[in-house]
């Protein structure tokens, strides 16, 4: 749970839970057209093919998917306050930047503090947000299991890894299954 997670593990997970807890009907499937589709690994390929189709995920150019890269926490953001579009989320106002607002990328930063707003993300203690930074299956498990409404778990025992709560979570909701990957 400590290794980053790559895109397309991430659009498993995320098409899992659409799937399970979000759209019924599915939105049309009519497949991705990402250049480098071939490498798309068979268990990641229906899932990517369904977010773009869907509007949820971009490719990191506009005709590569970026099959082995990491996630960054600002395109996590985005691609979570897609998801979450239309739906009735309790948000909690706050008119406070991170440190390192200027390092948000202009098509992130409103996604970024809705879901912040949203207790789906967080900071850091040191104010900032560290959009660039990737993402480790633990934290975008983490922000799946709040953007379904569970918000913060307490750590437990002590000895207890901090994100023992939500993978335990993530496993009992079943999003987790046919994802690759470190989890």
């Amino acid at each position: 749970p400590k290794s980053a997670i790559t895109r397309q593990d991430f659009a498993v997970m995320v098409s899992r839970t659409i799937d399970l807890y979000f759209w019924t009907p599915k939105p049309h499937r009519d497949g991705s057209h990402f250049s480098d589709e071939a490498e798309i690994s068979d268990y990641a390929k229906e899932a990517v093919s369904y977010l773009a189709s869907a509007g949820i995920i971009n490719g990191i150019t506009a005709d590569t998917f970026g099959v082995g890269s990491e996630i960054s926490r600002q395109d996590m953001a985005v691609m979570i306050a897609r998801i979450l579009n239309g739906k009735n989320i309790p948000v909690t106002q706050t008119s406070e930047e991170f440190d390192d607002d200027f390092d948000i990328t202009d098509y992130a930063k409103n996604a970024v503090y809705k879901v912040r707003d949203a207790g789906i993300i967080n900071g850091y203690e040191d104010g900032s947000f560290r959009p660039d930074q990737t993402v480790t299956y633990a934290e975008a498990i983490k922000m799946i299991v709040c953007a379904l409404g569970y918000g913060e778990m307490n750590v437990g025992a002590e000895g207890t890894a901090w994100y023992a709560k939500y993978l335990a979570t993530a496993t009992q909701l079943k999003f987790l299954d046919g994802a690759g990957g470190q989890i």
